[in-house]
């Protein structure tokens, strides 16, 4: 059985575009794309992930310009089947916090 996935957020520091997408039930939803301002290679930031009633909102904050920028995608499944959190790639955590 492959897993759902509520909320995948994909930094491409290639074309500097940040991907939203979900798959539920062997089946990816809709692509989103943004451009990213926040993320810079090297650079400290900070990234909330919000749930509201009805999206994901992921706010990213750049910790050393305070620049910020957020991204949000459409809740095709619950907050409250999410289970775990998979960070994948070069980033380095210094806190995770739940709450």
């Amino acid at each position: 059985m492959t897993a759902d996935i509520a909320l995948r957020f994909k930094l491409n520091p290639n074309s500097n575009m940040v991907t939203l997408n979900s798959r539920s039930e062997r089946k990816w939803g809709e692509e989103g794309q943004v451009k990213n301002s926040a993320f810079q290679k090297k650079k400290l930031f900070e990234m909330t992930i919000f749930t509201e009633k009805d999206k994901y909102k992921v706010s990213v904050k750049d910790q050393e310009t305070g620049a910020s920028q957020e991204f949000s995608l459409p809740q095709n499944i619950p907050f409250k089947r999410v289970t775990h959190l998979a960070i994948r790639g070069g980033v380095e955590i210094k806190s995770i916090r739940y709450g």
